[in-house]
């Protein structure tokens, strides 16, 4: 990375949604493949269809993410999320859609999102 500039995200399959959170799980604590310990947080993210109904997206946030979502995120937030979406086969013909957080930002102007506006 060339100093003074701002890193960008070089990945394919880069998704944003806009959504509400539905769940929000507890931070847990791993070891990774270099044996230090790293966090994980998990929330699910309702994102409203064109015509109707919503889509429920489960998010995993990593490291520092993973902490700012346990203590700024809440139940019922706004949020706009960038990451790497993955679709995974759990059984016969049901799909379980999955996304790595990269980015998340609560959004601001929402009567329940009370906390002035923040990313990460």
């Amino acid at each position: 990375m060339i100093e003074g500039k701002k890193q960008r995200m070089e990945c394919r399959n880069v998704c944003t949604f806009d959504g509400r959170v539905v769940r929000i799980g507890k931070v847990r604590q791993f070891r990774d493949r270099r044996c230090k310990l790293t966090s994980i947080c998990r929330y699910v993210l309702e994102v409203p269809r064109p015509q109707h109904g919503y889509d429920h997206i489960l998010c995993t946030a990593f490291g520092n993410r993973a902490w700012y979502a346990k203590h700024h995120i809440t139940k019922g937030m706004w949020l706009t999320v960038v990451g790497h979406l993955y679709s995974e086969v759990s059984l016969e013909n049901s799909y379980m859609t999955s996304l790595t957080v990269h980015y998340q930002k609560i959004k601001k102007g929402d009567k329940s999102n009370e906390k002035m506006e923040t990313e990460t």
